[in-house]
């Protein structure tokens, strides 16, 4: 960050940092549950509306997130190592990829795909969380 910034700009950069931080965390928990989740759907061979759905709302988060690393990017902020900029996107990607491929199979391949995308984000978000400093 500009150093020369006013002290308004600063500290509005610096919410926006907290808020990145955070949703991070949040990231690697609704990985996480989603995983836990579509295990069921894996025993029961057939995936819940519920998950389905829930996952999308996971994938919507994962975008506003990547929108205010973007945004820090361009206000100047660098993640604290480059990995980060390789792990970020593979969060966002990981949830879609999985949707698609599920998405061209029967229940029981969807939920195990879903269930690969889920822990694909549950383990991408620790390092992005990792890599991205505090």
């Amino acid at each position: 960050m500009n150093p020369a910034a006013g002290p308004d700009r600063v500290l509005a950069a610096t919410g926006v940092v907290a808020i990145h931080q955070r949703l991070g965390a949040a990231i690697l928990i609704l990985g996480g549950v989603g995983a836990v989740v579509a295990v069921a759907g894996i025993s029961r061979r057939r995936v819940s509306p519920t998950l389905r759905a829930y996952l999308r709302l996971t994938s919507l988060v994962i975008a506003v997130q990547a929108a205010l690393g973007i945004a820090l990017v361009i206000r100047g902020y660098r993640a604290h190592e480059s990995l980060h900029f390789i792990y970020g996107p593979a969060v966002l990607l990981a949830l879609p990829v999985a949707q698609f491929i599920g998405g061209r199979s029967d229940e029981r391949r969807e939920a195990i795909a879903l269930f690969a995308g889920a822990l694909a984000v549950f383990l991408l978000a620790i390092r992005a969380v990792a890599t991205g400093g505090a």
